[in-house]
């Protein structure tokens, strides 16, 4: 179960491990089926987001590593999954809580001010902002499942050594680490210069019924292209802003701690990070 961190790779990586043929990665990648409170008593709607056979099965749901903003996961997936092997992909603290920031500001679920979005930075609904802790996010998943279970991995090993990190994956699920496919040069949901604002009627369309039986029942190959359609038809362009230096360092300043209990965590320097 890749667990986030929400802009951080999980889709390319997602992607990449589904190649693999003794792997059947979700549809869709983010099930988010543990936030159902009533996810221990519904597995027979979880084993529909995936296909038969397999060595191994996964997804990639990010925001299970949203706390205090979504709570109760971890303890869900623990008690019908006590033997998961979770992966956690990460990345610059502030850089990625940015990038999270501007997702949601392009769904209409952030403020359009970025000194409105980065203030307050305790409180619980900024998501943005929380799930860069990520000594915060470890240590729920820590108090269920062994360090040995968690494999932590950085956004620029994916980028930079990306063969190498996928044998370094496919050996912790006990799957042929030597498996290589040229879809593994392909980036998913990479950021080039403008990005579109979902409307309001965009915003009905997403969250309606209609788009989550089609989530649910249509291929990724019918669903994909008709989803782009309607994102097209329903979207404004926006402009991904930088912050100001004043709200940048008050944002490292509130990530370095956390930040430097993670690198003992992940026994990992990360010295290439701005905290």
């Amino acid at each position: 179960m890749i667990i986030g961190a929400a802009k951080s790779g999980t889709t390319s990586l997602h992607h990449y491990l589904d190649q693999h043929p003794e792997i059947r990665m979700s549809s869709p990648k983010e099930t988010n089926f543990f936030e159902r409170e009533d996810a221990v008593e519904a597995l027979g709607d979880y084993e529909k987001y995936f296909r038969p056979g397999g060595h191994a099965r996964g997804e990639a749901s990010v925001h299970y590593t949203c706390f205090p903003t979504i709570s109760g996961i971890p303890e869900r997936i623990a008690a019908v999954l006590p033997g998961l092997k979770l992966i956690y992909i990460v990345r610059d603290p502030v850089q990625r809580a940015v990038a999270h920031y501007h997702e949601r500001y392009q769904s209409n679920a952030a403020p359009r001010s970025m000194e409105a979005a980065f203030t307050d930075l305790d409180d619980p609904e900024k998501v943005w902002v929380w799930a860069s802790r990520y000594t915060v996010q470890v240590e729920q998943y820590l108090k269920y499942f062994s360090r040995a279970q968690l494999l932590i991995l950085d956004d620029r090993d994916l980028r930079a050594g990306r063969r190498e990190t996928l044998g370094t994956v496919f050996s912790f699920l006990g799957v042929d680490q030597g498996f290589d496919s040229p879809r593994f040069d392909e980036e998913l949901n990479v950021l080039h210069g403008r990005r579109k604002r979902m409307t309001r009627p965009g915003r009905i369309l997403r969250f309606s019924p209609v788009a989550d039986a089609a989530r649910r029942v249509l291929p990724a190959g019918i669903r994909n292209p008709m989803f782009e359609v309607a994102r097209r038809a329903t979207s404004v362009q926006v402009r991904r802003r930088s912050l100001p230096p004043g709200i940048q360092e008050r944002l490292a300043g509130e990530l370095r701690d956390d930040a430097a209990a993670f690198r003992s965590i992940a026994g990992r320097p990360f010295d290439h990070w701005s905290v």
